[in-house]
């Protein structure tokens, strides 16, 4: 059995009503009757991840829209990302946070202007603004 199949199996034991979502490279995958579950209500393609195990997926890029899909439909998800067990929004909030981050570690503060400064402070705020409200 693969560890991915493991951990899914182990967390279904204590979250049986709940989807499970992995994180893998690019996409965020499903399994088994997670999987099979979210193609009857959705259309996701079914493929084997293992000669046993359904599987099933879409890009990480397009987590917000099915959130908001599987939020109307009032399933229960919860997201697998390095092992860690997230609630949609908890994975949201954390994932904008990484962004800022980012924007944050790219300011050249040897070069950035008064005015520039005040922009991005004023950007800075407005994204962390729609994170918390």
């Amino acid at each position: 059995m693969s560890k991915l199949v493991e951990t899914y199996s182990k967390l279904k034991e204590d979250n049986p009503n709940t989807i499970l979502l992995f994180k893998q490279g690019i996409f965020f995958i499903a399994l088994a009757d997670d999987a099979q579950k979210l193609s009857n209500s959705f259309g996701f393609k079914l493929t084997y991840l293992n000669s046993e195990t359904l599987k099933c997926g879409f890009p990480c890029s397009n987590i917000d829209k099915y959130l908001n899909k599987f939020n109307n439909m009032n399933l229960e998800i919860r997201i697998i990302d390095s092992n860690t067990l997230y609630k949609p929004n908890e994975y949201s909030i954390n994932n904008n946070i990484k962004k800022i981050i980012e924007k944050i570690k790219k300011i050249n503060v040897d070069t950035l202007s008064i005015s520039e400064s005040y922009e991005f402070i004023e950007e800075l705020q407005k994204e962390v603004n729609k994170i918390i409200l």
